[in-house]
């Protein structure tokens, strides 16, 4: 299954809405169970680096490590339905992904938490072009919308300028895809280059329109994309971005610290990064989190990039400088909601 042993992912979200939307199902063949337990002894047993806390009594924690030993004859060999990733030994979900998206000939459904990493992922990517090129079917794909994340932004805008059709809601966490009515594979791992097609350990089952899961799995994907209330779009207008995410916070119960709608913002002319701060605010939302509870000093997030931003007075702040990536958000980033930024320059 997606879900992790989570209150949001099994039982409801902390703040009183459903859970998560996750997938799954019961294996009950003999042989299927016994490769999965195989995989899980292996890994347990040689792959596992990390073993046990060791609680002292000045609340200190130490963890037992060992070296990973193991190797690919650890692993079962199996024509069952049963697939899985261990780092680069094993890439069975990967591999079946691109064979399913190869074999479609109409329709695709896809879903996901985050597609991140595309850029590792040229066959898949290239089968999703010949895809919807030649055979000139209909991918839609559904994810977590994450407006704050440059990474999954950027996987989106490649696949949706390929033609792929993306929908998302506030809480996703499924993952699996269905062709045609007729197959699929439900997985573990999102659609990431990074973390969990091509490395990491993730474990997935394909099946079939005889399976007696299908039908109720590539139905789950079908209600997902008609009822998301999201969809991805390249250029949203800025009135649109602040309705989503006043929507957002409303549903999550978020109450950020909110800017004055009309602001001064001087800046120093000469500095290096000044022409591609001003350049990115104007294409871009500003991201904000406050470097801590005290000061009056604020990390300012446009278009990838850093910025450290001080507060003069209620109306009035100073762009300081900006900072590594490394140095990026202390805590919880707020989009600035802003009518007006009146910006004031001096040199130095």
């Amino acid at each position: 299954m997606s879900a992790n042993l989570t209150e949001p992912s099994l039982n409801e979200n902390k703040v009183g809405l459903p859970p998560n939307p996750e997938s799954g199902l019961r294996i009950t063949n003999a042989e299927e169970v016994k490769i999965i337990e195989r995989i899980f002894d292996s890994i347990f047993l040689y792959g596992t680096e990390y073993r046990r806390f060791v609680n002292l009594s000045d609340k200190t924690q130490l963890i037992d490590k060992k070296d990973v030993d193991i190797s690919l004859r650890d692993f079962p060999i199996t024509d069952t339905s049963v697939v899985w990733t261990y780092e680069d030994m094993n890439n069975l979900i990967y591999r079946k992904l691109c064979s399913l998206v190869l074999e479609a000939e109409k329709e695709i459904l896809l879903s996901t938490y985050s597609f991140v990493g595309l850029e590792k992922l040229s066959e898949l990517i290239s089968n999703i072009n010949l895809f919807i090129g030649e055979k000139k079917g209909s991918i839609r794909a559904f994810c977590r919308a994450m407006n704050h994340r440059i990474d999954h932004l950027k996987a989106c805008s490649l696949l949706n300028k390929a033609g792929v059709e993306i929908y998302g809601d506030m809480f996703n966490h499924s993952k699996g895809i269905s062709i045609d009515n007729k197959s699929g594979m439900i997985f573990t791992a999102n659609i990431d280059g990074n973390h969990g097609l091509i490395n990491g350990f993730e474990i997935g089952y394909s099946l079939d329109h005889n399976h007696n899961s299908f039908d109720k799995f590539d139905s789950f994907l079908k209600y997902q994309i008609n009822s998301a209330p999201f969809q991805f779009t390249e250029s949203p207008l800025k009135k649109d971005l602040f309705e989503f995410y006043q929507f957002w916070y409303e549903r999550k119960k978020i109450t950020p610290t909110f800017f004055p709608e009309s602001f001064t913002l001087k800046f120093r002319a000469n500095a290096q990064f000044t022409n591609s701060f001003i350049e990115g605010i104007i294409s871009h939302p500003i991201y904000y989190a406050r470097i801590n509870s005290t000061d009056k000093e604020f990390i300012f997030e446009v278009n990838g990039k850093f910025y450290r931003v001080s507060e003069l007075n209620t109306n009035t702040y100073e762009l300081k400088n900006e900072r590594n990536k490394g140095d990026s958000f202390p805590g919880e980033k707020y989009l600035l909601f802003y009518d007006k930024i009146n910006l004031s320059s001096y040199e130095t």
